[in-house]
């Protein structure tokens, strides 16, 4: 039998072997540039959802800056793990699997109420109403230096970040106490401005980097299907004429989407509470109306999608690719994807547009977490991130003096003294400035910022568990004439289960003590929207008078 004719099992064992070794070798020889170690150098290691592009900036650039201060090269060692979301759930499972290691050994038994209570920002160790073993758990976890292996959470939004800090997950950096933090802070980055919080006062976690939502949309596309003008509002995706073209990301997935629908709503509850005081007595009534009103923007745009994907860049590179003709994204998505294949004189078939009153401006933190290895070394990629130097690679033009050398990242750095003339003439956009966007909006968190999560469930439920019910109920709306021509129909389209209505989903989200009773609920409206949208299909066809 010849080489060429030997079958795997008559293979002797060694080129088995060898086969295996090459085959289990690929991964480190593929890894991207900016994570292969340098000889002699120190490692930082930095869970982040950012892209490759912002990853091999900020390693390279960070390696530079370090050589030049301290004299040693530094590798960063990027832990790429999903979406910002998935970096949360596998945040939480790596320090309940590390405290519980330290719990046990010393002889201690690990129970329920430990494993919900150590990580726990309900649960105050002086509040003595509560059990005794939860308050020592959570101030044993809150004591505790041991960590994950992780020095860094690079990325992501405020809310996050403020939950993992709430957690116990950040530790103070110490950023704040050097001379950097004490010249920079409430100087050139204020705590609070449009409603959003860009630090936090407790040294947790800092905004390194801003950015706001908005729409991007191919020219080419909406003209295929009559769509002469450029999109400017949130509503714009709701158009029948967009069925099947809209890109959306799942919010319980992506935290940018997550945030770029809650925009949605705010924008209708300040249109609808617009004029009135707090104190007035309609006051909370008109925000549920707004509530309702921003839900029914969402549910539409949902109707029109041709998917919800799991990752929010694709929805923009699908724009781009003329795969839709429009979807919700970041900013920074959007307009990194135009630039990427506009011509030379920067015109192109994509573009990005934030609507004007319709985005607030949040920041990307970045935070020191509990029982970093190398807590010096993260403090001083902290302090670079937060540098004029780092902050000039969120902006400047591949090339420039001082900016990327190979990826252009088109964000807007978060230090107000970046926005000079002499920065600008280097910057990929030099006509956006974040201060004067964030006086165009005013973020509420007191009327959405607690419903975050629960408006990530109500989406889920809402617009992707019954999604393939919603579009047939929209396509028989619109070939029966349309939402004018189907009142009922619409009116069914867009009810609420009565525990998803502003003035009750907090009692609703308060009724859940379990995982399983968050199931049961979001089961209970995915079979209540299902058999509303169904409905709404048999109206549509009743309303129509037989037209198609």
């Amino acid at each position: 039998m010849t080489n060429e004719q030997a079958t795997p099992a008559s293979r002797p064992p060694w080129a088995i072997l060898s086969l295996l070794v090459a085959l289990l070798a690929i991964p480190f020889l593929l890894r991207p540039e900016e994570t292969k170690p340098q000889a002699g150098a120190l490692t930082l290691a930095i869970v982040t959802p950012h892209n490759e592009a912002i990853r091999y900036e900020f390693g390279v650039a960070f390696d530079r800056w370090h050589r030049e201060r301290y004299g040693d090269p530094v590798t960063v060692d990027w832990r790429n793990v999903g979406g910002t979301s998935e970096i949360a759930r596998y945040l939480s499972s790596q320090y309940t699997a590390a405290f519980r290691a330290e719990w046990t050994a010393k002889g201690r038994e690990w129970t329920a109420e430990i494993a919900n209570s150590f990580n726990n920002a309900k649960v105050k160790t002086e509040d003595t109403t509560l059990p005794e073993q939860a308050r020592e758990a959570r101030g044993a976890f809150l004591a505790s230096a041991g960590g994950v292996g992780l020095d860094l959470f690079f990325g992501g939004g405020e809310y996050d970040h403020s939950r993992q800090a709430a957690m116990g997950h950040l530790v103070p950096s110490g950023y704040r106490d050097t001379p950097e933090g004490q010249a920079t802070l409430g100087a050139e980055i204020p705590e609070v401005i449009g409603g959003e919080r860009w630090f936090d006062r407790d040294d947790r976690w800092y905004g390194v980097t801003v950015s706001a939502f908005g729409i991007c949309y191919n020219r080419d596309v909406l003209a295929s299907v009559g769509v002469r003008s450029d999109p400017v509002a949130w509503s714009d995706l709701a158009q029948p004429a967009l069925i099947g073209r809209v890109a959306l990301a799942d919010p319980t997935k992506s935290g940018s989407s997550a945030k770029a629908f809650e925009m949605v709503i705010q924008q209708e509850m300040a249109t609808a509470g617009g004029g009135l005081s707090p104190a007035s007595p309609v006051f909370r009534e008109a925000l549920g109306r707004g509530w309702e009103a921003g839900l029914r923007v969402i549910r539409l745009s949902a109707a029109n999608a041709r998917y919800f994907t799991d990752t929010a860049s694709k929805v923009p590179h699908d724009v781009a690719m003329a795969e839709a003709a429009a979807g919700m994204c970041i900013d920074f998505y959007g307009l990194y994807q135009a630039g990427m294949v506009a011509g030379k004189d920067g015109a192109g078939r994509m573009k990005y547009v934030t609507p004007k009153g319709g985005s607030t401006v949040g920041c990307d933190p970045i935070a020191m977490l509990r029982g970093a290895p190398h807590p010096e070394l993260a403090l001083r990629f902290i302090q670079f991130a937060l540098s004029p130097e780092g902050q000039r690679l969120w902006a400047y033009r591949v090339g420039a003096p001082g900016g990327p050398v190979r990826y252009s990242l088109q964000r807007l750095p978060i230090r107000r003294d970046f926005y000079v003339p002499e920065n600008l003439r280097h910057s990929t956009h030099p006509e956006l400035n974040p201060f004067d966007q964030a006086s165009s909006f005013t973020y509420r968190v007191e009327w959405t910022g607690h419903l975050f999560n629960a408006l990530r469930l109500l989406i889920r439920t809402m617009c992707i568990d019954s999604g393939e019910e919603l579009r047939a109920a929209w396509k028989a709306v619109i070939e029966h004439g349309g939402p004018e021509a189907c009142p009922r129909a619409m009116e069914e389209l867009n009810r609420l289960p009565d525990g998803a209505r502003y003035d009750r989903i907090s009692g609703s989200l308060a009724a859940l003590k379990s995982k399983v009773d968050e199931i049961r609920l979001a089961r209970e409206w995915g079979l209540f929207f299902a058999e509303r949208y169904r409905r709404a299909r048999e109206l549509a066809h009743e309303e129509g008078g037989g037209r198609s």
